[in-house]
């Protein structure tokens, strides 16, 4: 069985985040090594990103643009909506499997 990490809620977006960021916030904004340590995989569904990182209070939704250098420019960012900057390439509810992809299990679907 694969150690998932679901995120359907800010609440669960917060803690993540609390528990991954990166400490040196300059050399990356997530830490993949710890998370790959610790979970086969990462879940985020409904697709909360955006509100949740707190760049939907930064960018309007008719103007934004997740290139992460234009938002970066703004200047206007606090250590923790920095820490979060690694969610905007998430752009759909779905996953990753990070490791363990032998103990992925398959269903045959009927058609």
């Amino acid at each position: 069985m694969l150690k998932i990490k679901k995120i359907n809620n800010c609440k669960k977006f917060y803690n993540f985040n609390k528990k991954y960021k990166e400490i040196d916030i300059e050399k990356n904004y997530i830490n993949w090594e710890k998370i790959n340590k610790n979970l086969d995989g990462i879940e985020i569904c409904p697709f909360i990103t955006p509100e949740c990182s707190g760049i939907d209070k930064i960018i309007p939704k008719e103007t934004r643009n997740y290139n992460i250098f234009n938002i970066l420019a703004k200047g206007n960012l606090t250590k923790a909506e920095k820490s979060t900057l690694w969610s905007l390439h998430w752009d759909a509810a779905s996953g990753v499997i990070i490791k363990n992809f032998n103990k992925i299990e398959y269903k045959k679907l009927k058609l």
